[in-house]
């Protein structure tokens, strides 16, 4: 039993077995499951470089405001 077999069993229950994972991995529906995850990894790092850049305007619009109450009080 390999490491994803062991961890599947003890913490999700599930038990796939090897005929099972070669399906996956040479069948069509294994090429399926790997452009999801590319897909997905793609919408990860696309959200995380919009949101640093998102952030960093947001900083400083709070930034102006603050420093326009400070001066007005």
């Amino acid at each position: 039993m390999n490491f994803v077999e062991q961890f599947l069993q003890s913490h999700l229950n599930l038990t796939i077995d090897r005929a099972t994972w070669l399906d996956l991995l040479h069948g069509e529906s294994g090429s399926d499951m790997i452009e999801y995850v590319l897909i997905g990894a793609l919408i990860a790092l696309g959200s995380v470089a919009v949101m640093g850049t998102f952030a960093t305007s947001v900083s400083a619009s709070v930034n102006t405001v603050n420093s326009g109450l400070t001066s007005d009080i």
